[in-house]
């Protein structure tokens, strides 16, 4: 298979990872190409993305994925320790903690496993500064997979720059105190988002006092490689204006507020007519 394509696809299903029709065109190119098991594989993963939790056809359905996916992995394929395979609608996200991550250095097929176009790339939760140190040592091709980081809450000195250095660095989400943190020095380190050529996706938990909600989005609003930002947090005392610098944003693609207390519909729909391409959702409880 023509492995340019197959890149071509996984950069259109990262850059818009919540469109299932790309997704659904990768499989019907894998089908005509002779991998109707693994196509199969893909549309079956994307209907059980669909089905609630609680769903009583749930679990027969995730044993059939499962038995999908062991009939159309490739032969290369093989577990490692320390590291949860995720199925992530017809790709694989990689789940890792601290042991993991040495392992995933000493694995050699990752290399075939991004050039046939199997992964998303690795999730680290509940990341720690020293855990980017181990990533920064990792060597090729570990080192080229995107990373999806969700930094841990109340680290006494978190290191953001640390995570900003890795070229692979694909998706963050900064919890509160972390956020409240980098507004409350001044010194601007939410300024390297914007100097980061790889960093698409962020989710940022608001701090808990306007002043530094304020400072937080001006320095958000500086920010260029950005396409999906996610706002989170009822925070009372806001003006819709406080997030009005956000239109700024040049390459913002979609815009999603968990943040229900803290901007009126009619900011939204002021943003909107500011930005008329962008994507606006509001996620209410």
């Amino acid at each position: 298979m023509n492995t340019t394509e197959i890149q071509a696809f996984v950069r259109a299903i990262l850059d818009d990872p919540d469109d299932d029709l790309v997704r659904l065109v990768f499989a019907d190119w894998l089908q005509e190409r002779g991998q109707e098991a693994r196509a199969a594989w893909i549309r079956s993963s994307l209907e059980l993305a669909k089905l609630p939790r609680n769903h009583s056809d749930r679990p027969a359905m995730v044993k059939s994925v499962d038995q999908q996916f062991r009939r159309c992995r490739p032969k290369w394929w093989r577990p490692i320790a320390g590291v949860e395979i995720v199925n992530d609608r017809g790709l694989i996200r990689l789940a890792v903690k601290s042991t993991g991550i040495v392992r995933l250095g000493q694995t050699d097929w990752l290399d075939l496993a991004l050039k046939q176009g199997w992964l998303r790339g690795i999730e680290v939760k509940w990341a720690k500064s020293p855990l980017a140190e181990l990533f920064a040592g990792l060597d090729s091709p570990a080192k080229n997979v995107p990373i999806y980081v969700e930094l841990a809450p109340y680290e006494p000195s978190p290191r953001l720059d640390l995570w900003l250095s890795l070229p692979q660095l694909c998706s963050l989400d900064i919890p509160t105190s972390e956020a409240m943190s980098f507004a409350a020095e001044k010194s601007d380190p939410l300024l390297l988002l914007g100097e980061h050529p790889g960093l698409r996706e962020l989710r940022v938990v608001l701090p808990f006092y306007r002043d530094r909600v304020i400072l937080l989005i001006s320095q958000l609003a500086r920010c260029t490689t950005i396409h999906r930002l996610t706002l989170v947090g009822d925070r009372q005392g806001l003006c819709d204006a406080d997030f009005m610098p956000l239109v700024e944003m040049a390459n913002l693609l979609q815009l999603t507020y968990d943040a229900w207390g803290s901007i009126t519909d009619e900011g939204l729909e002021e943003i909107q007519k500011l930005r008329p391409s962008l994507i606006i959702k509001r996620v209410c409880p």
